[in-house]
């Protein structure tokens, strides 16, 4: 019975994902939209709050492709205010031997970001969550179709503010949580953005602060698993009395 419960029903962890197989041609007799979910206790920690002399430490974590935009990050950082930019600390999580990554640790050199670019290395993940409260900013400049990013939730829940190009399943956190969207592959653009939240910490505050209360309500585990309950109770049902209607 459970089975046949499930294969009427299919589930997506973003509405990009589902408009994503309709226009594919998949047609599904019923689907729902089930955030995935990140466990709130490991993650959390309170926004940090900032002032106009803080330091600002931002973070990249992830893979080193060329869609995911890294490339964009450091660009944003060599076209931004000498003065400014001696406020910031960049951190990159991830590695990827070959020809893009060493690109941009070339670039970082040309551009005089030495002294401002960590690069980590991989980093495991259990040592993630220590990683973004570590920081104030997490950078993600993706611009390939992502079903639902999580990094994104867990930096968010950890305290960070997230500065996104809202590329696939990551624009419904976005729209969710209100975040400032960057247009995909804009190194200006981001300049202007990180700009802003140096000089406006109380912007970059705000940011941290309704990114982190969306996703302890949408995006937390216990959230999942509820819609999970809820949907599976929701389906049973009409099964459950067609099959008293059968016998």
């Amino acid at each position: 019975h459970c089975q046949q419960v499930i294969d009427v029903l299919d589930e997506f962890v973003s509405e990009f994902l589902r408009t994503l197989y309709r226009e594919a041609g998949l047609a599904f007799p019923s689907s729902e939209i089930i955030f995935g979910g990140v466990p709130v206790g490991r993650f959390y920690s309170p926004v940090r709050r900032h002032s106009v002399e803080s330091a600002i430490r931002i973070l990249y974590a992830g893979q080193i492709t060329p869609d995911r935009g890294l490339h964009t990050a450091i660009e944003a950082l060599g076209q931004m205010a000498p003065q400014l930019r001696t406020r910031l600390t960049f951190t990159v999580a991830g590695h990827s031997p070959g020809d893009y990554y060493e690109g941009i640790q070339k670039r970082v050199q040309e551009l005089g970001l030495a002294g401002l670019v960590n690069f980590l290395g991989k980093v495991p993940h259990d040592r993630m969550p220590d990683l973004y409260k570590e920081h104030d900013i997490l950078l993600f400049l993706s611009t390939r179709e992502e079903g639902l990013p999580l990094v994104i939730v867990e930096a968010i829940l950890a305290g960070c503010a997230v500065l996104t190009t809202g590329s696939g399943g990551a624009i419904e956190v976005a729209e969710l949580a209100n975040l400032p969207l960057i247009p995909k592959a804009d190194p200006v653009a981001l300049s202007h953005l990180l700009s802003k939240c140096v000089t406006n910490p109380a912007a970059l505050d705000d940011i941290a602060l309704r990114g982190q209360e969306v996703a302890r309500k949408e995006f937390s585990l216990d959230a999942m698993i509820s819609r999970w309950e809820a949907t599976i109770a929701r389906v049973r049902l009409p099964y459950a009395n067609s099959q008293g209607t059968s016998q």
